[in-house]
Order: C-alpha cells, then sequence, then structure tokens
C-alpha cells in the first residue's frame, strides 16, 4: 500500500521545546496508523520505542555503541548515512509494514 504523502514533508515539528515521540507524531500531529510511517534516527531508545509500537524503522546511528545497541534491539535495517536511504529500500519496508512483518528476525 504506497501511498506518495509528500505533504507531510511540508510540516516541520520542532523539538526543541516540546519533545513528542513517535505515538504522539503519528497517532496526534498526523493521525495515521503506526505501519503508515517511517521513523529514521540515530538513537537506540526511538528505535526500542518503535518496536514497541511495530513502527517501520531505520537506524543510522551515530557512534558505535549506538549500533550496537540497535542490533541488540533487532534493527533490521542499520544504515551509515541517510544517502542509503533509496527508492528500492522504502518499496522493501513498506510490503513489510503491509505485512506486519517489518520487526520479524529475518535478515536483510
Amino acid at each position: 500500500m504506497s501511498i506518495a504523502r509528500s505533504s507531510f514533508f511540508e510540516t516541520y515539528i520542532c523539538t526543541n521545546d516540546f519533545r513528542p515521540g513517535i505515538k504522539e507524531i503519528t497517532r496526534d500531529i498526523y493521525g495515521l496508523e503506526y505501519h503508515e510511517v517511517l521513523s529514521i534516527d540515530d538513537v537506540n531508545t526511538v528505535a526500542e520505542v518503535a518496536k514497541s509500537l511495530n513502527v517501520p524503522f531505520i537506524g543510522v546511528p551515530s557512534t558505535p555503541f549506538q549500533y550496537e545497541d540497535m542490533k541488540q534491539t533487532g534493527v533490521k535495517y542499520l544504515l551509515n548515512s541517510l544517502k542509503g536511504i533509496d527508492a528500492e529500500l522504502l518499496e522493501r519496508i513498506d510490503l513489510e509494514a503491509a505485512e506486519q512483518a517489518v520487526w520479524s528476525n529475518h535478515a536483510q
């Protein structure tokens, strides 16, 4: 179920004064289901929340420590840079989200 929602990228959510999490951004700000969003972050605590909500997630860990923690959390897609995100990867994650298989333990 691929739906282009470019308008979602037009709204900037400033987290300086208010720290919304995945739940608040997904449900309260955009009114979406968890499988309809993709979270990309460099911190494992965000990955843990994404996993608990079954939210698709791409990890771009900023340190070796974050990388190891994300591996232990079970992050399937660990990248060295945002440049690694391409249409093929997004389509794969979209299919997994539709099948509720985002956090399954099979290899990439």
